[in-house]
């Protein structure tokens, strides 16, 4: 075997370990941001759920309509409403 081959295959060992080395830095960064993201995520959704249990109570007894508007499935719907824009002006190109 000559002496190039196996110095051809130790770089390509060390090519690989440094690539390893490198995928699993940027695995765990992505697990790193993941968790951070769920935990921010987790935190808003702790937020909204006191703010529809408080928004519950306060109209449980004076306006039972608004009461149901605090509720996760309202909020989704809200959300996802479109915006239909006030008035349809049409732009006349200026010639």
């Amino acid at each position: 075997m000559p002496d190039d081959l196996v110095a051809r295959f130790a770089n390509a060992a060390i090519t690989v370990a440094e690539d390893k080395q490198k995928q699993f830095s940027i695995i765990s960064n992505r697990k790193r941001i993941v968790k951070n993201n769920l935990d921010s995520l987790n935190g808003l959704f702790g937020q909204l759920n006191e703010i529809l249990n408080v928004g519950k109570i306060l109209y449980k007894t004076t306006d039972p309509l608004k009461a149901k508007e605090y509720t996760f499935t309202e909020l989704k719907k809200q959300v996802h409403r479109e915006v239909k824009p006030a008035s349809a002006v049409k732009k006349v190109p200026v010639t």
